[in-house]
């Protein structure tokens, strides 16, 4: 019993002791921000119609680069 305290008891301080070294988010600074937009078309669409879809996305997007929002497109 008194090993399984002392086990316990050093698991315990070792836990508080490295606790801050573990980093507090689940992503790398350099990749908050970002994300990637796979888009993905109706089957048989061709590419004409695609390439209106991206047009009206990008038109949605356009007003928010430069604002803080979006640094590139």
């Amino acid at each position: 019993m008194v090993g399984s305290d002392v086990t316990a008891g050093f698991s315990l301080g070792l836990t508080a002791l490295l606790y801050p070294m573990i980093p507090q988010t689940f992503t790398p600074a350099e990749d908050r921000g970002e994300f990637i937009v796979i888009v993905k078309g109706p089957e048989g669409a061709n590419y004409d119609s695609m390439e209106q879809s991206m047009l009206q996305l990008e038109a949605k997007l356009l007003p928010h680069l430069g604002q803080g929002v979006l640094k590139y497109l």
